[in-house]
């Protein structure tokens, strides 16, 4: 448990956050986890805990499983329908939880992809009054 703690902790120390802060994200290559002695099972768990931060509307875990396939597991809180962003690339869900592997493409490659995705379906900000 206490290895488990520090790995997600520092996940959690890399977290990027895009679009005014309503999109949030992380990832992780095969070297991280061999340096941090963990298994894919419990990298994954951190998206679950993105829509806990105030204002993220999205969250998106990317993981590399090889160099050239990555698989991705997507969060919403409602306004972006993430099973239309994971069915695009293979995957499925539903619209607050959805995941894909996407083939043929490295982390580098995917991580914009998909966040440019995302981005198209987030709603436009608000104007504060």
């Amino acid at each position: 448990p206490h290895g488990k703690m520090r790995f997600l902790g520092l996940l959690m120390s890399q977290l990027q956050l895009e679009h005014d802060g309503r999109l949030i994200w992380t990832s992780v290559d095969l070297d991280f986890l061999r340096l941090n002695d963990t298994v894919p099972r419990d990298a994954f768990e951190i998206v679950n805990h993105f829509l806990h931060v105030k204002g993220v509307e999205v969250g998106v875990f990317f993981m590399e499983i090889t160099k050239t396939r990555t698989k991705v597991s997507l969060r919403s809180a409602g306004t972006v329908d993430v099973c239309r962003v994971a069915k695009r690339h293979g995957g499925g869900g539903h619209r607050f939880a959805a995941g894909c592997a996407i083939d043929s493409m490295g982390l580098a490659v995917a991580i914009p992809h998909i966040l440019e995705d995302i981005g198209e379906q987030l709603p436009p900000v608000e104007p504060e009054e």
